[in-house]
């Protein structure tokens, strides 16, 4: 009898291991998800960001003429864009044969243009050679390592990630222009993550060096010439992930994932773009420990032991099947956010490229309104701008002929009050005559007011108004927050050409 229970005990104990390691594995799987989602998301931005500049007016008159005072538009403009951007840890721009032209960096919480003397040339750093070979609106990943300033590595030792693309003028060169984004950032939101569920992880690159570790001395062993790296700590362990043909796995107490954020996409090029890098994740074995103290009780107490195993089985089994639902939710939820900002950072991109090709402050105002409306499902719209110390309407969208949009004061109406907030306002259930919107087929009043402030750098520029049928939704809210500091940085163009040609 006591070696009857003896077996239905080990068996018992064996399927709570065999569980444990499962639940374990699908935790694993959705840290590694964000992880994914994570960098993924970081990187979109910043291409996104990196084209964007690319194709601004500042960079294609620098183009023209690469001389001051065009330098000094340049980065004054850069750094009012880069002053929103923290992960931004340095913007260059290098002539054709690889020479700084110039070099905005940030220290701390300031941002400043280097001076002539500080510039260097990059000629023979991939990021510059491998950027200059593709075509206009492609984009190099570098290798994710240490910065190195005048042929030495910058201490205290700094990871960068640097971005890079291409820009021409017909029948020359292409200039380069390179976005350095802060790596001890990235890493830092890496290891929150992967530590965050009580796994020790860490990053390691496609030659098995490991960016992150949680002992410093075994970090960037192939650049500080120590030649640390889990090739040679674990050779069978490395064997293992190169064997596993991009696919995540478990050997004995270590779990590993390949994180691939831009395989696939197009018009990227690089070391981080085919091979990527990989996280590995400590396990622990308590649910064995705990089985085997378990197992020494006499054999007269089996059967009570037994109920009291069986009733932990139970109790494991629905929390393993709760966090595998749980890990499954947060895994749709993170893909659904990752889609949803693809979208976004789509629509603004789009956005951004459409308000480049109007022609004057009119044109600007109208294309933005006919551009938002559709996507906010906006009934109505007007746009202002401050002129003489007045809100003066300059663009519209749905309005009825007889109803004239008329001029404010800065200090007397919800418009001023938004841009003396910097904050929008949001009004709901509108008097039921506040407003009208007519069709052909009859009128309707909306219900919801949209109030958006218009500034750059602490000056106002103006305002948006929108008149909705239903409230934004959250993913209109996400487009909004990224939109709006380029419709004023737009703004702030188009005003200024205007006062220029009025002069």
């Amino acid at each position: 009898m006591a070696a009857l229970l003896t077996v239905v005990w080990s068996l018992a104990g064996w399927r709570q291991h065999t569980q444990a390691a499962a639940e374990r594995t699908v935790t694993d799987d959705a840290v590694a998800a964000e992880a994914v989602q994570y960098l993924a998301a970081t990187l979109a931005n910043a291409i996104a960001d990196l084209r964007f500049l690319a194709t601004s007016n500042e960079v294609r008159e620098l183009l023209a003429d690469p001389h001051e005072p065009q330098l000094a538009t340049t980065a004054t403009e850069f750094i009012s864009i880069l002053r929103q951007k923290p992960l931004y840890r340095r913007l260059r721009i290098f002539d054709s044969q690889g020479m700084e032209l110039l070099r905005i960096e940030r220290h701390g919480r300031s941002l400043d243009r280097s001076p002539q003397s500080r510039l260097e040339s990059k000629a023979r750093r991939d990021f510059f050679e491998e950027a200059q070979k593709l075509e206009p609106g492609s984009v190099y990943v570098s290798r994710f390592d240490l910065d190195v300033q005048g042929g030495q590595i910058v201490q205290p030792p700094t990871p960068m990630l640097r971005l890079s693309t291409p820009v021409r003028l017909e029948g020359r060169s292409a200039m380069v222009i390179t976005l350095n984004l802060d790596g001890d950032q990235l890493i830092e939101a890496m290891h929150r993550i992967l530590d965050k569920r009580g796994r020790q992880g860490t990053l390691i690159d496609d030659q098995g060096y490991w960016l992150y570790h949680p002992n410093p001395a075994m970090r960037w062993g192939g650049q500080i010439g120590t030649e640390e790296k889990l090739a040679r700590r674990d050779p069978e362990l490395w064997q293992r992930m190169q064997a596993s043909a991009g696919n995540a796995g478990v050997r004995q107490n270590t779990y590993f994932h390949p994180l691939l954020p831009l395989r696939g996409v197009a018009d990227l090029h690089g070391a981080l773009v085919d091979l990527g890098w990989w996280i590995t994740l400590d396990h622990h074995d308590e649910v064995s420990a705990w089985y085997h103290i378990l197992l020494t009780p006499p054999f007269w107490a089996s059967q009570l032991l037994l109920l009291i195993a069986a009733f932990f089985v139970l109790r494991l089994q629905r929390e393993a099947a709760e966090r595998r639902s749980q890990a499954e939710n947060e895994s749709a939820a993170f893909a659904r956010a990752e889609r949803e900002l693809r979208e976004v950072r789509g629509q603004v991109y789009e956005l951004s490229l459409r308000m480049q090709s109007a022609k004057d402050l009119e044109s600007f105002t109208e294309l933005t309104l006919s551009e938002l409306a559709p996507v906010l499902g906006a009934a109505l719209g007007a746009f202002y701008c401050i002129e003489d110390g007045w809100l003066q309407p300059i663009g519209s969208y749905g309005l009825a002929k007889e109803l004239m949009l008329r001029q404010f004061r800065l200090g007397d109406s919800l418009l001023g009050e938004a841009l003396r907030q910097h904050r929008g306002i949001e009004l709901a259930e509108l008097p039921p005559n506040y407003l009208m919107v007519r069709t052909g087929t009859g009128r309707s009043a909306p219900p919801h007011l949209l109030i958006l402030p218009l500034w750059v750098k602490d000056e106002n520029l103006g305002a948006i108004e929108f008149a909705l049928n239903t409230p934004p939704s959250e993913q209109q809210r996400l487009m909004l927050r990224q939109a709006l500091p380029l419709i004023s940085l737009h703004l702030a163009n188009y005003q200024h050409r205007r006062k220029v040609g009025s002069t």
